[in-house]
């Protein structure tokens, strides 16, 4: 540096040779200690191995360690054993807790019950005994309340109740706070499979000694089920029979002396609001009462008259007109305006009622019964 003028030569070749060389032993230098490395280790399995096998000959000839081997194996099997008979303890704990539950008590009782009536459900309770499980008969898979069919519902509710209402689960012994039981329409919301079944529970209510019970009931098949061989109208009788019955637009409860079908006495509000004269009022209680009287009266004679059910829809009418030979277009219009009457009217309320309508309907509807059964007709108005 101190001399720049001076030229100085370097053998770059020779630098290069020297730096090849250096790597070509590094490489042998790292291949001989790979080699060595792998032998080192071969022997310390060997060794490994050598060991384990005499530690385990060691073990096997053991007479102290085979006597502690078979002591933990007895032990095991000890254990495992009284595992086993703590679990079936257990379960005979929880199975007696459940059998002073009242709600293995409910669930054994609507178990059977369902099974009696032929419905494949039935009642479990939880681990814990406080909620009960619908389940199939057929799969142990728990069911919701939208798996199963309104009237299934309808009665699980009703038995809940029935249970309730005894102290036992033998259903003999009411509790003594309950003094009324009201039971609204037990029966017509059922499923046809369980009404029987239904109707013999409510009368099983009917002969409590020390209970006021009222049953309602819009069945007039119910009613008569209910009430047979009661009596009621006699003067000792602990029963009575009542009817909601509408007079000139008024509800009013009537008791009955007799067993009587509230058929003529629809028939005769018809009779006499067909009589009215058209200048007359139609009240809005009267538009929304006479279209389902009208409906029932038709229904319930057409029945007995003809011997086939009806149902008043607008695509009967072709049958009604052959029925009655209604073959004048006058009376088939009147016989469509009928229909519209019995079958929108009395199912649902509208903005567009014409009282008209309504009132020529129930006159169509008396000369309709006058002209083909007079002397029912005669019978009814009375």
């Amino acid at each position: 540096m101190k001399k720049i003028e001076n030229n100085v030569n370097f053998d770059f070749e020779k630098l290069k040779s020297i730096s090849d060389a250096i790597k070509i032993s590094i490489s042998a230098i790292r291949t001989e200690k790979d080699k060595q490395l792998i032998e080192l280790r071969k022997r310390q399995n060997s060794l490994e191995t050598l060991v384990k096998g005499s530690i385990g000959l060691e073990i096997i000839n053991s007479q102290s360690i085979k006597n502690k081997r078979q002591e933990i194996v007895i032990k095991e099997n000890d254990l495992k054993i009284k595992e086993d008979a703590n679990k079936t303890k257990l379960q005979e704990i929880q199975n007696l807790e459940q059998q002073k539950s009242s709600t293995i008590d409910f669930a054994n009782f609507v178990s059977q019950i369902l099974n009696d009536i032929n419905i494949s459900l039935k009642i479990e309770v939880d681990i814990d005994n406080r909620n009960y499980i619908i389940k199939s008969l057929y799969e142990d898979i728990p069911l919701t309340l939208s798996d199963i069919s309104e009237g299934e519902k309808n009665l699980l509710a009703l038995l809940f109740f029935y249970y309730e209402l005894f102290n036992d689960s033998k259903q003999q012994n009411i509790k003594t706070e309950i003094e009324l039981i009201i039971v609204d329409d037990p029966i017509s919301s059922m499923d046809d499979s369980n009404k029987f079944y239904i109707l013999e529970l409510m009368k099983n209510l009917l002969n409590l000694r020390d209970q006021q019970i009222f049953i309602l009931t819009h069945s007039w098949d119910d009613f008569c089920n209910l009430t047979y061989g009661k009596k009621a109208w006699e003067k000792d009788s602990k029963y009575a029979t009542f009817e909601v019955r509408k007079n000139d637009g008024q509800s009013e409860l009537v008791k009955l002396n007799n067993i009587e079908k509230p058929y003529k006495h629809l028939f005769k509000e018809i009779y006499n609001f067909s009589k009215k004269k058209i200048t007359e009022d139609t009240t809005d209680c009267e538009i929304y009462h006479y279209p389902n009287i009208m409906r029932r009266i038709f229904e319930e004679w057409y029945s007995f008259k003809i011997g086939k059910d009806l149902n008043l829809t607008s695509d009967q009418q072709e049958r009604l007109v052959n029925d009655f030979k209604l073959f004048e277009d006058k009376k088939k219009m009147k016989l469509g305006v009928l229909l519209k009457v019995c079958n929108i009217l009395s199912h649902s309320i509208t903005n567009s009622i014409n009282s008209q309508e309504i009132f020529q309907s129930a006159k169509f509807l008396m000369n309709l019964i006058k002209e083909n059964d007079k002397l029912h007709f005669d019978n009814m108005k009375q």
